[in-house]
């Protein structure tokens, strides 16, 4: 099955949040439509459950979102996928931050964005073929597909 680009890096980031003890809900999803030639946005939304009190939607549930421009904004969760007072999560434009990160920045909900985040550093070697399709269409810069690689199996 094929995967998208970025979905070992999202998955990493949802392991590395519940490792840290928060919930990621079921309205969680990747997305990364390759049609008609479109500068196509690679992204992810993470619904980080509901708040204590049960609420289903509204400013008592948060998310998270990622996009291959923007990094991860973080907001009040409303369904659907939408989300509402969007927040850069870091400071400066740290795009791709290591899985570590982002689940920190889950323990540090609201207020100003994460001033350090560490950086993912390149993968060395080829590319997973995933990667170089979407490369190749001119979805993403060689600067962000070495970045995404490293959280692939890497071939021995």
């Amino acid at each position: 099955m094929e995967r998208l680009p970025h979905e070992p890096y999202i998955n990493a980031v949802i392991s590395a949040i519940t490792a840290a003890g928060h919930s990621v809900g079921p309205d969680t999803f990747t997305q990364y439509a390759t049609h008609d030639g479109e500068v196509t946005l690679l992204e992810a939304f993470l619904d980080l459950g509901g708040d204590p009190h049960g609420a289903t939607s509204g400013p008592g549930r948060a998310g998270l979102v990622w996009c291959q421009t923007t990094g991860w904004l973080r907001g009040a969760y409303y369904g659907r996928g939408q989300l509402g007072s969007l927040d850069d999560v870091f400071a400066g434009h740290c795009v791709l931050p290591t899985p570590a990160s982002v689940a920190a920045s889950v323990r540090e909900p609201g207020g100003r964005p994460r001033t350090a985040a560490e950086d993912t550093a390149p993968a060395q070697g080829p590319l997973p073929t995933e990667i170089t399709a979407a490369l190749d269409q001119g979805d993403m810069t060689e600067d962000l597909a070495a970045r995404l690689a490293a959280y692939w199996p890497q071939p021995h």
